[in-house]
């Protein structure tokens, strides 16, 4: 599991230091205004890069940086609003803009507390596990034409992903946690535990990221097929599920880093803006008793909780 967006795949050759830097300048300044949650709380750690900022380099994922009174995680909205005067701003892309306030407020309660952060968003509902492990699975046995026996492997190895992305730490996995995630992907996926179990024994590679989702999934489906898939065909295939600004990259980053998949299946559930999105139909595939509205009310109540009301 990644600790920010900026360690994964996908983004681990990007600098941020600059860009922490400049923040911490802006911050002093008193040029970064807060982020606000959908019901107008001031959200607690996290603040926005508004439009009448022009120096700061663009970036398209919370960056966290030390502030003046602790850890603070800011968003660039430039993109998403314009200036209506010296200090002051109006959005102009609210479908956009709610999406990057949200991977905000997720990403700060990731960083800030991790152990308790990865329990909770665990917890929430099934529905972002569901259609994670739909996605990528379906994918991947439909480009590579893998046969159904393959394709319950490939299952497995996508919920192996999912919920090792909720680990702290790149120890081998202890029994009982290889239990849990055995019996989550069973419940998802309507595998029987003991074929999940069957599927995930033996030399079980550790998954820590897509590399190593690779490794497992070669090893579950042992298919000649998947010898040369690596996290770059991965993230290729999977890149068109989204769109908008920096979709692709948010879709690259959202398969190994938690909160941000959950913030675009939160905007797939509950945003008419993006109904034409894969992503967005699989969720509404899956939005079986009430799916979407128990898990978005999750998502709200968990963010007023880390806001000052």
């Amino acid at each position: 599991m990644f600790l920010t967006p900026y360690r994964t795949t996908q983004c681990s050759s990007i600098d941020v230091k600059g860009i922490q830097g400049a923040l911490q300048r802006h911050e002093i300044h008193g040029d970064l205004a807060p982020a606000v949650t959908p019901k107008g709380s001031t959200l607690q750690g996290v603040v926005v890069v508004p439009p009448y900022v022009k120096s700061l380099k663009p970036f398209d994922l919370p960056v966290d940086y030390e502030g003046p009174k602790g850890l603070k995680v800011a968003v660039d909205v430039r993109g998403f609003t314009r200036a209506t005067g010296d200090s002051t701003y109006k959005v102009v892309a609210g479908a956009e803009y709610e999406g990057a306030i949200l991977r905000g407020a997720l990403t700060y309660a990731w960083i800030n507390d991790l152990h308790n952060a990865t329990v909770d968003m665990r917890r929430f509902h099934d529905l972002p596990a569901k259609v994670f492990v739909r996605l990528l699975s379906e994918t991947i046995v439909r480009h590579l034409n893998l046969s159904p026996a393959d394709q319950q492997g490939v299952v497995a190895a996508a919920g192996l992903l999912y919920y090792s992305n909720f680990i702290v730490g790149n120890d081998a996995l202890s029994a009982d946690e290889l239990e849990r995630i055995t019996i989550a992907v069973s419940r998802i996926s309507r595998i029987s535990p003991q074929k999940v179990a069957e599927l995930y024994s033996g030399d079980l590679p550790r998954v820590t990221d897509l590399d190593s989702f690779c490794d497992a999934l070669r090893y579950i489906t042992k298919n000649p097929r998947l010898e040369k898939v690596q996290a770059a065909f991965i993230i290729t295939l999977m890149g068109g599920i989204w769109y908008g600004g920096a979709a692709r990259r948010l879709v690259a980053v959202a398969l190994e880093y938690p909160p941000v998949w959950l913030a675009l299946v939160y905007q797939a559930a509950t945003d008419r803006s993006f109904h034409g999105a894969r992503l967005t139909k699989i969720v509404e595939e899956e939005d079986r008793n009430n799916a979407k509205t128990i898990f978005a009310r999750q998502i709200v109540d968990y963010l007023e909780l880390d806001s000052n009301e």
